[in-house]
């Protein structure tokens, strides 16, 4: 019986995902019914029906990532860490809406791993970091006894539970490491390469 119920802790543990990608519905409105964004898990733009076209742009690169016509669709940006989005969305031609990521004063969501500690030890300052640096309100999505240890010394931040998400979250990021290692949806360089901190998005960010 003990060896029993030791197989089925066991599955338990190895079925907890190292980390879950959830969007949340979209976060930002406007005057025009259908007309949505946000920056959780990338740039997000639901157009309604009809002659649109969308763009997503790298502020820090003055490039353009995206440039397609749109109707009645959910657009998302590849790169889903931080990038300094610039969305622009035209009707017939004619911009309606242009919006630069402006993190201030917004709610911003950190996800990190469950089932690892050192990642997170190398990583978590960064949090701060990005918190001082976009004066931003952060949480900090991640597992309970974890989050313990980091409270004392980071008042400032808010901890959550893992799968936890606040009402109108302005801009979401995951901490982790992606396999294959050329994975450049989520992650901007192969830490086999730069290292476990200077793989995070928060490194690019803050050294930018």
């Amino acid at each position: 019986m003990d060896q029993l119920q030791e197989k089925e802790q066991t599955s338990t543990m190895e079925k907890k995902p190292y980390i879950t990608f959830y969007a949340g519905p979209l976060t930002c409105k406007t005057d025009i019914v259908g007309l949505e964004f946000d920056f959780n898990y990338g740039a997000r733009i639901n157009v309604p029906e009809g002659d649109w076209r969308v763009k997503i742009i790298d502020n820090d690169c003055f490039l353009t990532l995206y440039d397609a016509k749109a109707s009645n669709v959910l657009v998302t940006s590849t790169k889903k860490y931080y990038v300094n989005f610039r969305l622009e969305i035209y009707r017939n031609d004619q911009i309606i809406l242009s919006h630069d990521l402006d993190l201030k004063r917004k709610k911003v969501l950190i996800k990190f791993p469950v089932g690892t500690l050192g990642d997170i030890i190398a990583w978590f300052p960064y949090a701060q970091v990005f918190k001082y640096k976009h004066n931003c309100k952060v949480y900090c999505a991640m597992a309970p006894e974890l989050a313990e240890l980091f409270k004392p010394a980071y008042p400032d931040l808010n901890f959550i539970g893992p799968e936890e998400r606040p009402d109108d979250i302005y801009a979401s990021y995951y901490m982790g490491i992606f396999f294959p290692c050329d994975d450049r949806v989520h992650q901007p360089v192969d830490w086999r390469i730069v290292g476990l901190q200077k793989t995070i998005f928060i490194f690019w960010d803050w050294t930018r």
